[in-house]
Order: C-alpha cells, then structure tokens, then sequence
C-alpha cells in the first residue's frame, strides 16, 4: 500500500495543529478541522505544505559590560556599577541580533 506524500502533516491536521500551504511567495494558513468544520482540505500531491512554525519571542538579557567600538569587553562589576549593555536575541535561531549600549 502507498502512504500519501503528505502523510504526516494530514495526520498533523486531524490532530488540529494548523497546516500552511505554499501560494507562490507565501505560505498560507488552511483554516484548522475544528474551525474547517470536519472537512478534510484536498492536500493536493504538487503543493507545497508545512506545520506552522512556532515563532517564539526574542531574549533580552543585561550585563556588566563595556563597549570599547565595536567590541565588547566583559568584566567583573563592582556591587555599584549597573548592567550597562543589552543583548538581544532571536528567539528562534539563537543568534545575536541586538547590542544596546544602556
């Protein structure tokens, strides 16, 4: 027996986990079972179909810290000095994307 292509992002969709499928540039929401009524979209075999990725929130974090240009010197701080540098993060990718000098 021959498994459909998309076999497990259909399984995704009837457990109500939204589905996105490619429309030329974008990738666009299919309405979830629940809120599809019951129905089951065509999951056409030369489409283009993925989970929906999560997308999760950038970290800030402060240190004690100084900028010399474009370095960043990390140093032990005095009990009196204040967390005077701000990095930003990319929630997804970890990568730094953010140096606030505060």
């Amino acid at each position: 027996m021959k498994i459909h292509p998309h076999h497990d992002l259909i399984i995704a969709y009837l457990e109500d986990k939204v589905i996105q499928y490619k429309s030329f540039t974008d990738w666009v929401d299919i309405p979830t079972l629940t809120a599809f009524g019951g129905s089951l979209p065509p999951f056409h075999h030369n489409t283009e179909y993925r989970l929906k990725p999560v997308v999760k929130p950038s970290v800030k974090f402060k240190l004690k810290a100084r900028m010399v240009g474009k370095d960043i010197v990390v140093r032990t701080s005095e009990h009196w000095e204040n967390d005077n540098v701000e990095f930003e993060f990319d929630g997804n990718t970890q990568e730094l994307i953010l140096v606030n000098k505060l």
